[in-house]
């Protein structure tokens, strides 16, 4: 399993690459890999695994919750049932990877961008941002991993970059993240 993490690691930087060589644009975006679908439909059961360390904050942990909630909600309306690791048929892990942040100030929406003049000289020199519009955003990368416990074989991959200003709107993208890099899943066999 050494090779995982390594594959998926690559699959990180090479990811990261791409969105910063796109200039970071924002907005949710998914890249999303069926090796094997058909043994992908094949298992009825998964157990979840999150292949970093343990979070370290409340929001940490309730980002992780979200990912986890929204695994299961859906996989769970495709026929798939979550079990305990050791009698899982399938194995999804996931990886929660910060990128960094940026400004915000050129997505600031355009009401909060008026200036106000201060004199002649110099109209723009006292201008400060309202409270919260020169925040940064945060950017965040999720993979999804999804193993034939059996075979050991990758089944399915999945990445989604995206960007969040506050917590909620954290744990929101984690969630809309999650929702579409599954959503494509096939239904379990029955």
């Amino acid at each position: 399993m050494a090779w995982l993490s390594d594959h998926v690691r690559g699959t990180a930087l090479i990811t990261l690459a791409v969105v910063l060589a796109a200039g970071c644009m924002g907005g949710l975006t998914k890249d999303i890999q069926a090796s094997d679908p058909a043994a992908f439909a094949a298992g009825r059961s998964y157990a979840i695994e999150a292949q970093d360390a343990p979070a370290t904050s409340a929001l940490g942990e309730r980002v992780r919750a979200a990912v986890e909630s929204e695994i299961a909600k859906s996989l769970g309306a495709k026929g798939y049932q979550r079990v305990e690791p050791a009698t899982a048929q399938l194995k999804v892990v996931y990886r929660l990877v910060p990128m960094g942040s940026r400004a915000r100030d050129e997505r600031v929406p355009a009401a909060l961008t008026g200036k106000v003049s201060v004199g002649a000289g110099d109209p723009f020199g006292g201008y400060r941002p309202p409270a919260g519009a020169d925040a940064a955003e945060k950017l965040g990368m999720l993979l999804v991993t999804v193993t034939d416990v059996k075979s050991g074989k990758v089944v399915w991959q999945a990445t989604s970059e995206g960007s969040a200003t506050s917590g909620d709107s954290a744990v929101s993208a984690a969630t809309q993240a999650t929702h579409a890099l599954l959503d494509k899943v096939p239904r379990a066999a029955r």
